[in-house]
């Protein structure tokens, strides 16, 4: 009887110390500061487990706050905006790798329809993620943010081209996924599961301006959460989730 229980005890240890070594989130610091409405603050995020950090969703305390932030991982960059909404983002950091986040200084009222005279602010933006010891990790911002509703916040894409919502979604086993490119680019339209694994690839190449759509049959794959990653020009990156219900 002391044998199993020890055994037992064993094999908890050791599963215990190696989930404490999956995904795990780590900033650079604690806080991002705006000493002017045109400046920039930059952030490292760190991924320093074992195990491939999913990053979901990254949104402001504040919802009528609105923040441009660019993104370098993996030799790609990523164009996002947060402005109050819960939208998915989809950035996957491997082990011992990390991701730069470029913020600029925020709209304080994006969704006002008059000037605002607020200048100074502090809010709190939260990363979304898979870690096992921080899945919702806060970040104190702070400082001057733009004074008033800026057009260019409702952009939610880069100019060259759109990402549009799959249809159906959630979907069982085939849903359509549509772009448009105002611009001849270079054009990749990949599937990955949650783990960050590519599981398929539907475009690659080189294509004209115009709205394309092309179809993910997804039979044979489990039922679950999927990310369609659309890659223009090899750098630039937007990414949707895909709910597969079977």
């Amino acid at each position: 009887m002391k044998r199993i229980v020890t055994f037992i005890i064993g094999v908890f240890l050791f599963l215990t110390a190696n989930s404490a070594n999956a995904q795990q989130i780590a900033l650079s610091k604690d806080s991002l500061y705006f000493p002017t409405s045109f400046s920039y603050d930059t952030l490292f995020v760190y991924n320093t487990g074992s195990e491939n950090l999913l990053i979901d969703s990254l949104f402001s305390v504040h919802e009528e706050y609105a923040y441009r932030v660019e993104i370098h991982a993996n030799d790609s960059t990523i164009y996002y905006i947060i402005d109050g909404g819960h939208d998915p983002f989809w950035l996957v950091i491997e082990p011992d790798d990390s991701a730069v986040f470029i913020f600029a200084a925020p709209d304080l009222c994006s969704i006002c329809k008059v000037t605002s005279t607020q200048e100074y602010f502090e809010d709190s933006l939260i990363f979304m993620s898979n870690s096992l010891s921080d899945d919702s990790l806060l970040l104190f911002s702070y400082g001057e943010g733009y004074p008033s509703a800026l057009p260019q916040t409702k952009n939610r894409t880069p100019e060259d081209f759109i990402l549009l919502p799959n249809y159906p979604n959630p979907f069982n086993a085939v849903t359509k996924i549509r772009y448009k490119l105002l611009t001849k680019s270079f054009v990749r339209v990949s599937i990955f599961n949650i783990s960050g694994k590519k599981v398929a690839t539907l475009v690659t190449g080189e294509q004209t301006a115009g709205t394309y759509s092309v179809k993910w049959n997804a039979n044979g794959f489990a039922s679950g959460i999927y990310f369609c990653r659309l890659q223009v020009n090899k750098h630039i990156v937007l990414s949707q989730k895909l709910v597969l219900l079977k």
